[in-house]
This record gives C-alpha cells, sequence and structure tokens, in this order.
C-alpha cells in the first residue's frame, strides 16, 4: 500500500460515519423523489378509475392514458431495462405513498468499484408489508435495480 493510499483509507476510516450518513440521505432522498414523481400520477389514475368504475368498459379504457407518464418517470428511476419492471398497467390504490414508509433501513455492499444499496421500509397499508429496492450506481446514476416485497 503507498502512503497516498494509507492516507485516503485513514481519512475515510476517520469519517466513516459522516459518509454513510451522507449516502444514506442521498439514497433516502432518492427514493422519495422516485415515490413523490410516481404517487402524483398513481393518485390521478386511481380517481379516475374509482370515478369510471360504473362505466361502460370501453370508456373504462381511459384508464390507461396515465401509462406514458409512469412509464417516463420509470425510465428516469429505474436502471434495470427488463421489460418486467416497466409499468403496464393501472391501479385503483397507489403503491408509492411516501406517508405510508417508515423504519427506514439502508444497507450496502461496500463494494467502491460498484456501490449497491437496499433500501428498506415498512410499507403501511392493509397489510403493512415490508418494501425493499435495490438501487445501484452506475455512471455516477443511481438507479432502481429491483424491487421486493416481503
Amino acid at each position: 500500500m503507498e502512503v497516498k493510499e494509507a492516507l485516503q483509507l485513514v481519512d475515510r476510516l476517520s469519517n466513516i460515519a459522516e459518509i454513510h450518513s451522507r449516502r444514506y440521505s442521498f439514497i433516502t432522498a432518492f427514493v422519495y423523489e422516485y415515490f413523490s414523481e410516481i404517487f402524483k400520477i398513481e393518485k390521478l389514475e386511481s380517481e379516475m378509475i374509482l370515478n369510471n368504475r360504473n362505466l361502460e368498459k370501453e370508456q373504462q379504457e381511459d384508464s390507461f392514458k396515465y401509462l406514458p407518464a409512469k412509464r417516463e418517470i420509470h425510465n428516469k428511476y429505474w436502471s434495470n431495462s427488463s421489460l418486467f419492471y416497466v409499468p403496464c398497467s393501472a391501479g385503483s390504490e397507489p403503491e408509492h405513498d411516501w406517508s405510508k414508509v417508515s423504519d427506514i433501513e439502508i444497507m450496502e455492499t461496500g463494494d467502491d468499484d460498484c456501490p449497491q444499496f437496499i433500501f428498506m421500509c415498512k410499507y403501511q397499508d392493509c397489510s403493512a408489508v415490508r418494501k425493499a429496492l435495490l438501487i445501484k450506481i452506475e455512471g455516477g446514476r443511481l438507479g432502481i435495480e429491483h424491487e421486493f416485497y416481503g
């Protein structure tokens, strides 16, 4: 180990709490922004579906008019390009309501070459499930890779 590397390691170890705190704040802010943007669309979609429940099937197809906006937000925050994750349906209940998020925990791989984080939270809906997002940094950009429920 060269002197420069040793000094960097000492600096990193002496500032580890601050480094983790900044990373965790950054990850939480990223997830918050994603939830906020997608929630606005989900709320409009939900209101439309609830208002149109008694309409004919042809008229209900309007509920899919928000898919392009959901996909645009998805493309902004997701790094996994698999079609499995791309929004393809409308829902009567928003799934990204930040006011239902509690007990946030963030774990990280510690790999400086390929940093990955797991953002976990309790999501208070009818079942109070845990949600987790696998987030990675690639090319200086945060991106969601996978979403877990449990």
